[in-house]
């Protein structure tokens, strides 16, 4: 006697963006990362458009300013979709020119410094764009970063600014802030904070930030809170662009 039966894959695939824009950005163009925890096919779609086949990264250039909305979905190799896409909004501003006069650490690290008296900063090959980035490390256990010094904008008018870096390290899981505080005759005006966690892959963390008193100076820092002594993070592309009316 003999007996046949068939095992059938009725689980999904789980659809993850590991990369792309969040929150506000000046870019107009975006990329995204994006994986399932099995062997899948994907298809992506843009603002609410159809669907269409894709593979990772997902790039889209010249995006209106506005809100966007990126969703990627898997179906794994037996047929089963992914019933819930993932998805990733984001908006692009228009914004005024870079006050940042040294975003990409090209040449060296001036107009930035540890942001504790026991941290470091060296240039390092391989930067999120072109040749070198920064590389921030700790002496001591403790607070970990790097802060713009002086800093890049001295006096503020009406509207926002919007603070972007790109962070990445060899050791995940940290968390990093990104801090932007207003000063007027040293009291300060108001303060504004973002995060994210740290992966091994490069990550845009923005932060904006309306202005609480034209001609306030901005402090601009991004951070580790109790990293081990050692390699913190490495950062590159950092910006500070006007926005709003």
């Amino acid at each position: 006697a003999s007996r046949d039966w068939t095992v059938v894959d009725l689980t999904a695939p789980e659809t993850v963006i590991d990369e792309g824009p969040t929150g506000e950005t000046t870019d107009t163009s975006a990329a995204f990362i994006f994986s399932a925890d099995e062997d899948a096919t994907f298809a992506c779609r843009l603002d609410g458009g159809a669907w269409e086949p894709c593979i990772s990264p997902s790039i889209h250039d010249d995006l209106a300013v506005g809100s966007h909305t990126f969703e990627v979905v898997a179906t794994d190799t037996a047929g089963n979709v992914d019933a819930t896409p993932a998805s990733r909004d984001w908006t692009v501003v228009e914004a005024g020119p870079e006050l940042v006069g040294n975003p990409g650490f090209e040449v060296d690290t001036s107009g930035w410094k540890g942001d504790a008296s026991s941290n470091t900063l060296t240039r390092v090959a391989g930067g999120h764009t072109g040749d070198w980035a920064v590389q921030v490390a700790t002496d001591t256990d403790g607070r970990c970063g790097i802060d713009d010094s002086p800093s890049w904008v001295t006096s503020t008018v009406d509207g926002s600014y919007l603070a972007s870096i790109w962070v990445r390290s060899d050791t995940p899981g940290a968390t990093l802030r990104v801090r932007i505080r207003g000063y007027l005759g040293g009291v300060r005006q108001g303060t504004v904070t973002e995060s994210l966690t740290l992966t091994s892959a490069w990550q845009q963390l923005s932060a904006t930030y309306p202005t609480a008193a034209a001609g306030s100076v901005l402090d601009v820092e991004a951070y580790v809170t109790s990293a081990p002594a050692g390699v913190c993070f490495a950062a590159d592309d950092v910006s500070v662009r006007h926005v709003g009316p």
